[in-house]
């Protein structure tokens, strides 16, 4: 693997099968560059193990641009996934037919089969970016569970930029140092695997705090601190001044259940715990959970795990 720190930028885009006659050079009728960065930027291409590409995420390119006023993608039709995390100055994102700005503190999280375009924004002296291109594993569930997260828009925001560019420099420092290997490609799908779930985490945790109504976040942590105790529509409804059928609806849109079912899902998980943890009886379970009818809790445990209570418990008991 090979750092491009001392690599003149203008010798860097002169690469075999690239056009020299302008300052953009064309790769392929799908690939268009001008890759004007700064000589202290990183690239690195990784030829990740053939076992590792059946199994695990696996790094394709990462880097490091401080890119200038006329840096440029546009592509379409490569099989990868991009994430590109903006540090500094300001980038420009044409994706699906959006325009979306690219500022300190964002990244965007693209599927390069699709045709995009990124630069550096009008306007701004430069672009800050650190990036990496992978493939494999799970990266298409990552990718479309973070599209669900975000509303369809490929930007998301980050606490700490920082640190999850760190996950790229240290995959960029392992393939520098190292040669690539199998052991190798498990250590870096375990950095791939954490940048993905920071950067879909926040992503979910940001559509939550924007997408939340603060009342129902009251009735929500209600129930949660409140599951063993008999709870029934009229009462919260009653307790947070909502009709009882707009509470039903809203809390139905905004956790995906209506407040008996994740009343009840908080009870079963608890009740595992309980079966697994002491020797309480069935029945005083149920009691424990706050509801009256054993039978009815039978039922509704078997609903959801599949067994009954007593049967989850004796699968694990030790032999």
């Amino acid at each position: 693997m090979k750092s491009i720190a001392s690599i003149d930028p203008q010798n860097l885009i002169k690469r075999p099968g690239l056009q020299e006659d302008s300052p953009t050079k064309r790769s392929a009728e799908s690939q268009f560059y001008d890759l004007d960065v700064t000589p202290d930027s990183q690239w690195i291409l990784v030829h990740a193990s053939a076992k590792a590409q059946e199994t695990l995420l696996y790094v394709q390119e990462a880097g490091e641009f401080i890119a200038r006023s006329h840096y440029f993608t546009k592509r379409r039709s490569v099989n990868s996934y991009l994430i590109k995390i903006t540090m500094d100055g300001e980038g420009l994102l044409e994706y699906d037919g959006q325009k979306y700005q690219c500022q300190s503190g964002s990244f965007f999280w693209i599927d390069c089969k699709n045709p995009h375009y990124y630069g550096t924004a009008p306007g701004a002296e430069h672009w800050h970016v650190v990036w990496i291109h992978f493939l494999g594993g799970e990266a298409q569930q990552y990718y479309k569970n973070f599209m669900e997260a975000s509303g369809g828009s490929p930007v998301g925001q980050l606490k700490s930029s920082g640190k999850a560019a760190q996950l790229v420099r240290e995959i960029i420092e392992r393939y520098i140092q190292t040669r690539s290997d199998y052991y190798g490609d498990i250590q870096t799908a375990a950095g791939v695997t954490n940048l993905l779930t920071q950067c879909l985490g926040e992503t979910v945790q940001n559509a939550s705090k924007q997408q939340f109504p603060e009342r129902m976040q009251q009735v929500y942590d209600y129930i949660t601190e409140n599951f063993t105790q008999r709870l029934t529509l009229e009462d919260l409804a009653a307790r947070f001044f909502i009709n009882k059928f707009y509470l039903q609806k809203q809390f139905r849109q905004y956790i995906g259940k209506s407040p008996c079912e994740y009343q009840n899902e908080l009870r079963i998980d608890y009740a595992k715990e309980l079966l697994r943890m002491t020797n309480l009886s069935v029945s005083e379970i149920c009691q424990y959970l706050g509801l009256e009818s054993t039978s009815y809790f039978i039922q509704l445990f078997k609903k959801r795990e599949g067994v009954t209570p007593l049967q989850f418990r004796n699968s694990w008991v030790w032999g």
